[in-house]
């Protein structure tokens, strides 16, 4: 092997040296994002009390002044993150529904189990700019749902 032949083998070695460490870097970022990511998404970001990882909203869709709140602190005993309560006047009667905003289609299949609700309940419409998982809409016919029955009375 004469010296440019050293040469050569010392270069392309530390080629690959380079290219390996330059793999390892990435694959470290990737780890520490992504477990900043699952983080946090996780149970230890949430407030104490709460047991379950999905942000929602609650909606007063009906005239009764206090319902939605009523329904918000009923949720938050059940260990839900509810970060807002709002009203908003819908034309027409609506049918109390949870809408999927976050494509985290486990949020609903999570509430329709716990309120014990049929699927028609629940629907999808994305909007990631809410940074929710779940709207639920309350509507006139609350008080024949069985998980709020007790909590609606006026």
């Amino acid at each position: 092997m004469g010296r440019s032949d050293a040469s050569l083998f010392w270069r392309r070695w530390k080629l690959v040296a380079l290219a390996a460490a330059g793999m390892v870097l990435l694959v470290g970022i990737y780890l520490a994002a992504q477990t900043y990511w699952t983080s946090s998404q996780s149970v230890v970001g949430m407030i104490p009390g709460e047991t379950k990882p999905w942000k929602m909203e609650v909606v007063n869709t009906t005239s009764e002044a206090g319902l939605a709140l009523r329904i918000a602190d009923h949720l938050r005993r059940l260990g839900y993150d509810v970060v807002d309560v709002r009203t908003s006047r819908m034309p027409g009667p609506v049918r109390t529904s949870f809408i999927d905003r976050s494509g985290r289609p486990e949020a609903l299949s999570d509430l329709q189990a716990v309120l014990e609700l049929t699927p028609d309940r629940f629907r999808s419409e994305l909007d990631r700019t809410l940074l929710l998982d779940v709207t639920m809409l309350v509507g006139n016919d609350i008080r024949t749902i069985p998980a709020f029955a007790a909590d609606v009375q006026p």
